[in-house]
């Protein structure tokens, strides 16, 4: 499965298009399915997100598989709550500042800050070894995690 994710809120640009031209053909080669995921979470309409889907298609891109992030919340809060619950991911309150500790707040304070409506983000914690993937384009990448 190959996949180009967008955000309706933001302009196609032409590096946007050609990583979707490539998975596009990618997935052709490889009989496998294409789809397209529109970021619509956290703004705009369906106008705009039509607007990407219409430039897709002028590029004869099938946009059949056309998923909106906004219509599986469920899912994504089920997969957030699983990677808190494994230790995988906290919650982060400081908004990403360059010295974040909150990994380190006690579960119980956690808590009671989400349920006083404090807004926070997720973070996924960094894993304690490197990363290694083998890339179809680029061949063998790895993610120091230093």
């Amino acid at each position: 499965m190959l996949r180009f994710s967008t955000s309706s809120s933001e302009s196609l640009t032409i590096n946007s298009l050609r990583v979707a031209l490539l998975n596009y053909i990618k997935s052709r080669q490889m009989s496998d399915t294409f789809f397209l995921r529109i970021n619509d979470i956290n703004s705009s309409t369906e106008a705009e997100a039509q607007i990407t889907i219409d430039i897709l298609k002028k590029f004869a891109i099938d946009t059949e598989n056309t998923i909106y992030q906004s219509k599986n919340l469920s899912i994504y809060q089920k997969m957030a709550k699983r990677l808190v619950d494994e230790k995988k991911a906290f919650s982060c309150f400081c908004h990403g500042a360059s010295h974040c500790q909150c990994q380190e707040i006690p579960k119980a304070e956690r808590q009671k800050r989400i349920q006083n409506g404090e807004k926070f983000s997720l973070w996924i914690k960094k894993p304690s070894e490197d990363i290694t993937i083998i890339d179809a384009l680029q061949s063998k990448i790895v993610f120091k995690t230093e």
